[in-house]
């Protein structure tokens, strides 16, 4: 997947969303499309196996792609809220002549920011 300058995944190469479900005619296969409900873009999951099993993977599918965009502006402004928080913290620990380094505070924020580091790259 191509990502442009920010390492965001390139919003003009993908499918738009809202994705939705639509329940082709062939066989026992449930195919997850885009929001063009005629089936006329293209499939881009055909699901196997028990009718039960396809829609709840089709459903779960469905949810983590029409909620990647608010999911990872919210992780955005999460980071940026730990950072001015760890700032802050810096700040104080200075002010009162305390090692940073012994801030169980600061450690979990670095771990947290760590972690969404990992996911955004």
């Amino acid at each position: 997947m191509e990502k442009d300058q920010s390492r965001n995944m390139d919003k003009n190469l993908r499918t738009p969303t809202p994705w939705i479900i639509f329940y082709a005619n062939r066989e026992d296969k449930e195919i997850v499309l885009d929001s063009n409900e005629t089936g006329c873009d293209g499939y881009f999951a055909t699901l196997h196996g028990k009718k039960e099993t396809q829609r709840a993977n089709a459903l779960f599918i469905l949810e983590a792609v029409n909620s990647h965009d608010a999911l990872t502006a919210a992780l955005d402004r999460c980071v940026e809220a730990l950072r001015q928080s760890r700032g802050a913290i810096m700040a104080m620990c200075a002010r009162l002549d305390y090692d940073s380094a012994a801030s169980p505070e600061l450690r979990t924020i670095d771990a947290a920011l760590d972690a969404a580091r990992k996911v955004r790259n």
